[in-house]
Formats: C-alpha cells, structure tokens, sequence
C-alpha cells in the first residue's frame, strides 16, 4: 500500500439561477470541492515558476444554480522533489471571480500546498447583488425568516430583495490520501461574511450553502469524499458527504443555527490528461445528494426523494506550457 499523488480541483461556487439567478454556492466560494483526477506519475521535479489557471462551469438543482469561475495563478514551487508525496508542493496566488445572473464576486486568494496530503488555502472577495431573481433578501431576525423557495419567490414578487454590496472572507484545509485504488478527501471550510444589508436587518439569505447567515457572522462547510480511481481508466466514482452549519451565537436553538446535511454519489470523467500542457485537465462532473436534515428540503416543503444535483466542467492547464 503506498500513498499517490493526487490532482483535485475545488468547485467554489453555484450561485442560484430562479432565486438568486455556487458552491454549490454563493458568495464566497463554496462546495462541490475536492472530486480527484487521476494524476501521471511523478517522474522529474515540477518546474519552480509555474503560471497556472482553473475554471469552472457549473449547473445546480434543489436549489437552482448557475455559475462561472475563473482562477488564474502565479505558483512558485516550495522545493525539489520527485517523490509521490512531494512532487505537487506550492505557494500560489491568484486573482478570483465568479460570475452568476444574479451577482459577481471577485477577490484574491492564496494556497499553499506542502505535500499532496494537504493543502492550505485562504480567500477575500468583495460582492455586488444586482438586486435581480429574488437576490438579495434578508430580515432583521432569524426567527422572522422564511427562506424556502416559495417564500423567497413571494418576497421576490413583493419587490422585497434588493441590491447591495459586502464582502466575503473563507479558510479552507483540503486533505487527502490514496491507498490503491480507494482515496479519501476532507474539505474544510470556515466562511465569514459582511454585507451591508438594509435597515435594522441582521440575517440574510446566501444562496451558495442554501442557509440563513448572521451579518458579520460565520458558516462552517465539511465534505468528506471516499473515491474509487480505477487504474487505467479516466474515471472517478464514489460518495460524499456534506455538512453544513451558520453560526448564530445570539440565536443557537434557532432553525437558523441547525446543521444541514447531504450524502449521495459523485462521478467524474477526465477527457484529457496532460501535464504542463494549456490545456492539462478537462473533466466532467456530477453530484447527486439527498437531503438527510435540512429546515425545507428533507420533506417538510420540498419531497425528500428530490436530490440536490450538480452539473459541471472542469479545466485548468499551464497560461505557459513547459
């Protein structure tokens, strides 16, 4: 048994298409993240400048989501190796921007990668709400809140969302290992966010991670993958579970602060795999999870049986091949 190498790319974000318009999510990156591509093998040391780029197009249903994501990258690589473990390390920067119909988000982020078991990353993003698709919405408690679709849709239709702007600020740890043909991911992530809501109004609706959050407040986001990356074919197939939770410290036995979670099946299919080329990685992806505690979605409003399901494609490469 022995560690691999692996590739990952984070999906930060499916904003919602009828009421908002990311992750999959919302406004400051968010959560498919984490499905792994199969990696070549390591055979000489990565080079030490390195101008990278990722983007993302993605599609999501219960709740409705549509985004683009593009994340462009100086990487500078922390030290010579050519072992499994050590091969992929680095220090990046980049600029971020996510665009949806209802809002862009845009910002800087960071990450460092000291070994493929780990990465380290960081995020800040200012955002503007158009105003539009029953974006943005918020109340001045968490108990006056509703935040269902059909609820949010009746607002909309009252003209009660409205545009703004604020800014969102995330801390992720990625980890992962392979023993075989079996891997295991764990993302964290620790959002905070302050948007300039209107009037007395202290919780807003983020239409990413599906919760209420608290203004200046805290959401905590985990997903746990265990995968099959079957040698010699481009697939990867297995499950994921997600957990997520804002933080409401003035209101804990609110519906607002209650965890949510999600389990079901992902799948990912890589078309090409070439390293150091333009166009390195290009994958298809999809998510299916059912709604295992949620305020709305686990059968109280929305039938149980309906998944949330993600749609999406992958690329990233080299801006200078070598």
């Amino acid at each position: 048994m022995g560690m691999t190498w692996l590739t990952v790319w984070s999906m930060m974000g499916i904003a919602q298409a009828d009421d908002d318009a990311t992750d999959g999510v919302s406004a400051a990156g968010g959560s498919v993240g984490g499905v792994p591509a199969r990696s070549d093998d390591a055979m000489a040391p990565l080079p030490r400048l390195r101008f990278t780029y990722e983007s993302l197009a993605a599609v999501r249903a219960n709740p409705i989501g549509l985004n683009l994501e593009v994340r462009p990258a100086v990487r500078l690589r922390l030290y010579e190796s050519t072992s499994t473990i050590g091969r992929d390390n680095y220090i990046d920067l980049a600029p971020t921007l996510t665009t949806t119909p209802a809002f862009v988000r845009g910002g800087v982020s960071m990450r460092v990668q000291p070994a493929a078991v780990i990465r380290l990353g960081a995020r800040i993003e200012g955002i503007n709400y158009f105003g539009g698709l029953n974006q943005l919405q918020s109340w001045d408690s968490p108990e006056a809140a509703s935040w269902d679709s059909d609820a949010l849709e009746a607002r909309g239709e009252a003209g009660e969302n409205y545009g703004t702007t604020g800014w969102f600020a995330a801390g992720e740890v990625l980890l992962r290992a392979k023993v075989s043909d079996f891997a295991v991911l764990n993302q964290s992530r620790l959002m905070y966010a302050d948007i300039d809501l209107q009037g007395a109004d202290s919780v807003f609706y983020e239409i990413t991670y599906d919760v209420l959050v608290a203004d200046t407040g805290f959401v905590q986001v985990n997903d746990l993958s265990t995968v099959w990356v079957p040698e010699g074919l481009p697939l990867t197939a297995g499950a994921r579970w997600s957990y997520v939770q804002a933080l409401h410290p003035d209101d804990p036995d609110s519906t607002a602060a209650e965890p949510i979670h999600r389990l079901g099946p992902l799948l990912a299919w890589t078309f090409r795999s070439d390293e150091g080329a333009a166009l390195g990685n290009l994958s298809a992806f999809t998510l299916a999870q059912w709604w295992l505690k949620h305020p709305y979605r686990a059968g109280q409003e929305v039938n149980q049986a309906l998944p949330y399901f993600v749609l999406g494609l992958s690329m990233r490469g080299d801006l200078r091949p070598w």
